[in-house]
């Protein structure tokens, strides 16, 4: 026994505890007491090349107010639905009150706007719910898209007014069980009657569909075996949807099978401008751009979350973002923003002046997913346990870069990552004509066919095209802010960390497409792959380029560790 009272062996234990560990206690009242969770969304830091300064003013207001509400009315509540797998649709109205419905369409009541401030705000909804995006994306971009470029004037009249106004909800069902990237074999058939058509067979995947007002189907044509559109009303006789369970990604978004059994509908709501499955290629091709911001704004969104996060949150008496391996991947996920964005931008711009073609479209999709599958990955180990967690975002948002690598996206025939590639690659060596492996895929030979016609190689040989087309944008981003005095160190550093990565990346991609001919110098490669080396070294190695940004961005210089004058407790 000693002679201390139990209140002064306490206190001599609370100060031999603090003087340990020398950590501040922790309110245990508070659910997160190191790290704010994004029911309070964090502020955008993922601009970091200043995009907003290419938009019209007209855009960037559009930006303002769509993130002011997705961060006010739908970021609170989003982690309470996602876990129920429903959807919110008390946010409806909020949306309608914003007028952005429609996008692109002019007259009828729908906003006319640009490729560009559709196309921003489809990744602002994203950057805080992936799911509310789609679920504007399949009302604006496809099905009413689809009533505007392929429906008469009196369907016009009729239907978008109010599905501008979000007083109506529709979907669009085109994907079924059976066909999904081979979405033009459609086992859907439509059979001429008297006064109208009758649909026979099923659908799947079908964003909206459980509680949308009106439906766009698309089905075959049993007399001219053609694909022809129709305008379905919910409450059609022979007529079902119901919800798919257990998925794991977009869980808020209520994709449905639809099943016809003799549904009619009247000549009237037959679509005129529908007639074969190519006349769905204008509908798509800006729904393709859409689709193509969704990634974008996700990342964005994660970059935004790991940024507060690694500044909040401490870890053996020192901020996260003081660790250099922190702040690499932090700046990694930094540059794939950059050039997520760019990319995104100037499909756009491809597609406003009329020189967007279809490869366009999927090399953006399919390099952009790429990139935010990596970026989304990289925020996941940032978060540490708290990764896993639906209330940080990231872990509600893995599922969904994963599934939109190989996604239907909301019924679009696109394809999956793998058939990007291949249907992206007819025109895709035209361009590469001047570029040794392009034009050496397309003359060397094995098992009798050229190498540019197995998928393994045109994957490989997309993925690099991806690179280049990124790298040019991030360098001429870095230019433009050089000219206007607007480059920071950070800048700087990034551009130049982010390229030469993506380079040896795609140059390594380039030996592996040689083959035994890749260690030449005469094939090129093999002398591009170790002149890259000491371009990756100089003028800073990747790891100091990528701690200048770091430090810019976090505010916490980590070049060399900080003398430790605390016990370690290991």
């Amino acid at each position: 026994m000693t002679g201390q009272s139990a209140k002064a062996q306490d206190d001599m234990y609370k100060e031999a505890k603090s003087s340990y560990f020398d950590l501040p206690a922790l309110d245990v009242s508070v659910a997160f007491p190191q790290a704010t969770s994004a029911s309070i969304f964090p502020p955008c830091t993922s601009d970091y090349y200043q995009f907003n300064d290419l938009l019209t003013p007209e855009e960037q207001a559009i930006r303002i107010k769509v993130r002011e509400c997705m961060e006010k009315e739908v970021a609170p509540i989003m982690t309470k639905y996602w876990e129920k797998a429903e959807f919110p649709f008390e946010i409806i109205p909020k949306l309608g009150a914003l007028s952005i419905a429609g996008g692109t369409i002019k007259g009828y009541g729908c906003p006319g706007l640009s490729i560009t401030a559709s196309a921003i705000i489809a990744a602002e909804c994203a950057r805080v719910d992936a799911s509310c995006s789609t679920f504007i994306l399949v009302h604006s971009s496809l099905a009413m898209l689809t009533i505007a470029l392929c429906g008469s004037e009196t369907q016009k009249q009729k239907y978008l007014p109010s599905l501008a106004q979000l007083n109506t909800v529709a979907c669009w069902a085109l994907t079924e069980p059976d066909y999904g990237s081979d979405a033009s074999a459609l086992k859907t058939t439509a059979i001429k009657v008297s006064g109208g058509w009758i649909l026979e067979g099923q659908k799947r995947w079908i964003g909206n569909s459980t509680f949308a007002d009106v439906l766009v189907i698309f089905a075959r044509n049993t007399s001219t075996n053609q694909i022809n559109g129709f305008i379905v009303k919910k409450d059609a006789p022979g007529l079902q949807a119901t919800k798919i369970e257990n998925k794991i990604g977009l869980r808020m978004v209520q994709n449905g099978d639809i099943l016809l059994k003799k549904v009619f509908v009247p000549d009237e709501d037959r679509l005129p401008g529908v007639n074969s499955f190519q006349d769905t290629n204008k509908v798509l091709a800006v729904s393709r751009v859409m689709v193509a911001w969704q990634p974008i704004g996700i990342s964005m969104g994660v970059y935004d979350m790991c940024h507060r996060y690694l500044k909040e949150r401490k870890q053996f008496g020192a901020p996260l973002a003081t660790f250099q391996i922190n702040q690499q991947k932090l700046v990694q996920m930094l540059g794939n923003v950059q050039a997520m964005i760019l990319v995104g931008w100037r499909l756009c711009k491809l597609y406003e002046k009329d020189k967007m073609t279809p490869g366009h479209a999927s090399l953006g999709k399919s390099w952009i997913t790429l990139r935010a599958r990596e970026t989304v990955s990289l925020g996941r180990e940032l978060l540490g346990g708290n990764g896993i967690l639906a209330d940080f975002l990231v872990a509600k948002v893995l599922a969904v870069s994963r599934v939109m690598v190989a996604w239907q996206p909301i019924g679009i025939s696109m394809g999956v990552y793998d058939m990007c590639h291949r249907y992206h690659n007819k025109e895709m060596l035209y361009f590469w004509q001047d570029i040794t492996w392009g034009k050496y895929l397309k003359e060397r030979k094995q098992f009798g066919a050229p190498l540019a016609t197995f998928q393994i190689n045109q994957q490989k040989l997309v993925q690099m095209l991806g690179n280049v087309q990124a790298m040019i944008l991030v360098g001429w981003r870095l230019c433009k802010l050089y000219e206007k005095d607007k480059m920071t160190p950070g800048h700087a550093s990034l551009g130049k960390s982010w390229i030469t990565l993506r380079a040896r990346e795609t140059v390594s991609l380039g030996r592996e497409l040689l083959g035994g001919n890749g260690i030449l110098a005469d094939f090129l490669v093999a002398k591009a792959f170790c002149d890259l080396e000491p371009i990756y070294t100089y003028e800073g190695t990747y790891d100091i380029n990528t701690l200048v940004t770091g430090r810019e961005i976090t505010g916490v210089a980590s070049f060399k560790p900080a003398a430790s004058t605390q016990r370690s407790r290991l």
